[in-house]
């Protein structure tokens, strides 16, 4: 009754595709690539009193081989694209009989994919408060640093690269229609440092909605 497991893969789709066409440089690159790859997932939730759940989930990363293209608009990638081996940690504790409070941490092993890149951990926090029985308003944060060593900076003729360590705000809302349909929606925005080189700033700034729809089957 308090002890869960779960196992699951994912199916994953990398495609890239370009046409350009520069009359001035002699250019005429049209080309479009794509490969398949799977990562499975394995995740275990502990219940150890009423109020409090605990999770621990694990992603194994993949390897996607692509074929080659000279012209290929991440050259880098020309062989083979990887997604990170990945675990996390969280809990959620029922603070009131309305509201809940969650945190979570975890790590991407990203140093295997590329030298360029460093291992990054992630943090997460979130609210839920069920205002009635069918409405629920969700809050919640979380950061995603940025990959690229610091040694490796000079490569992308950025002074620095803080624009790409993101913190993220989320505001969203649930409904459960019936016992079987809810649908949620959720809005979030992107905070970073601008990065001014060579008299430009570059902001990379990022807004994201979502719609989820979803139906039991009881």
């Amino acid at each position: 009754d308090n002890f869960s497991v779960g196992l699951g893969f994912d199916a994953i789709q990398f495609q890239d595709k370009l046409v350009a066409k520069v009359p001035v440089y002699g250019m005429d690159i049209d080309y479009n690539r794509s490969a398949f790859g799977f990562q499975g997932n394995i995740g275990l939730m502990y219940k150890p009193v009423e109020k409090l759940s605990t999770a621990f989930v694990l992603r194994s990363g993949s390897y996607v081989n692509v074929p080659n293209e000279p012209d290929s608009s991440n050259p880098s990638f020309a062989e083979n694209v990887c997604y990170p081996l990945v675990w996390e940690f969280g809990f959620a504790y029922d603070l009131f009989d309305n509201f809940t409070f969650a945190a979570a941490i975890s790590e991407n092993k990203t140093s295997w994919t590329s030298v360029r890149y460093q291992d990054i951990f992630q943090y997460r926090v979130g609210t839920e408060y069920r205002a009635t029985e069918k409405l629920a308003l969700h809050l919640g944060f979380y950061s995603d640093p940025n990959l690229i060593k610091d040694e490796y900076r000079s490569t992308y003729n950025l002074t620095n690269l803080d624009m790409y360590n993101m913190k993220y705000l989320t505001l969203g809302a649930e409904y459960q229609f019936t016992d079987a349909l809810k649908a949620g929606i959720s809005l979030t925005h992107s905070f970073t440092n601008p990065v001014t080189y060579n008299g430009v700033t570059y902001k990379y700034e990022i807004n994201l909605g979502r719609l989820d729809i979803s139906y039991k089957f009881l």
